[in-house]
């Protein structure tokens, strides 16, 4: 658990520090485009122009939900999942009003995918396919806000039974390290979670109060 915050911690981290070189660059495009323009440089002015587009569709976040914490994660995972040839799609919603424990949500993200993406890399290219929702919903019949999250991946035959998966691996004891700990966390933070397989597919989905850490259970 540890280590996957850290790793989510490293994560936002790093995305906030591309998101300055982005700005500071930005400013130094904008003063080359000026100067060229000034000059009578037209040509390569659209040149220019045209290779920087060019770059930043490639630097392009995947996942755009006003929260950081959140969209550092949802974005490294995702670009992890496409780096191993998987179909990954994602529905979000504004997340900018979370007032949940961030650091224990982004592990559960965290783990959740992995997981998902661990489960697509036994299969052939053309059926790795991972589709995401987070979403922040007011609609409940209980008028409180949460944040529901689904993940579904294709995916082996897995037996789910009491609760947990049976592995597959030689090592049983390193086999979906992330799910307990995804679903301890959950637990504590009363947020409610099912799993489900069906036609060459699992899920997990849960639903998340949004409310202040201070109403969390604590072990």
């Amino acid at each position: 658990q540890l280590r996957s915050q850290r790793a989510n911690i490293d994560a936002l981290s790093s995305a906030y520090a591309t998101q300055r070189k982005m700005t500071h660059d930005f400013r130094h495009h904008i003063a080359a485009l000026s100067g060229m323009l000034q000059g009578g440089e037209t040509q390569q002015a659209q040149d220019y122009l045209a290779a920087l587009q060019e770059q930043q569709t490639e630097r392009a976040l995947m996942v755009n939900t006003h929260n950081s914490a959140i969209d550092a994660v949802l974005n490294q995972k995702g670009y992890a999942a496409q780096k191993q040839h998987i179909d990954i799609q994602f529905e979000v919603n504004d997340l900018s009003p979370l007032q949940i424990e961030l650091i224990d949500c982004t592990v559960v993200l965290g783990n959740l995918l992995d997981n998902a993406i661990e489960a697509c890399l036994k299969l052939e290219e053309a059926k790795r396919r991972i589709e995401v929702s987070v979403l922040r919903d007011e609609a409940y019949a209980d008028g409180d806000a949460k944040l529901y999250v689904s993940i579904i991946n294709t995916s082996l035959p897995v037996h789910i039974e009491k609760d947990c998966i049976a592995t597959t691996k030689l090592e049983p004891h390193l086999h979906g390290f992330g799910l307990p700990c995804a679903k301890e966390l959950l637990r504590r933070n009363n947020a409610f979670y099912t799993m489900d397989y069906h036609d060459g597919a699992f899920q997990f989905c849960f639903e998340w109060p949004d409310v202040a850490c201070n109403s969390c259970v604590h072990a």
